[in-house]
């Protein structure tokens, strides 16, 4: 029992001085990457590639009110409980959605 008190001290021990070392690399890390940064010119776009959301296409159309629904999310009332075959879209059907 006495072996395995020692291994969990050095494992804290090791622990915190891994803590110790990666908080006092940080800001020479972070120096090396705006040194490289600014040397090979890179833009925020290409450092922050953020991906947009595309809207879902709307699978459903309620032709009484003109309503659209991509499937996802709640029912909306006007299908709920209808078959749903007789509100989908097909390929090559067209809906005006708007200006929105």
């Amino acid at each position: 029992m006495n072996d395995l008190s020692e291994y969990l001290e050095r494992k804290a021990s090791l622990e915190a001085k891994i803590a110790e070392d990666r908080l006092s690399s940080r800001g020479r890390v972070l120096a090396e990457v705006v040194l490289a940064i600014q040397e090979f010119e890179f833009s925020m776009e290409e450092l922050f590639r953020f991906r947009t959301k595309r809207k879902a296409m709307p699978r459903y159309f309620d032709p009484v009110s003109g309503a659209i629904w991509s499937g996802r999310g709640r029912e909306p009332h006007w299908i709920r409980g209808k078959d749903r075959r007789q509100f989908e879209l097909t390929d090559g059907s067209k809906v005006d959605l708007g200006e929105k």
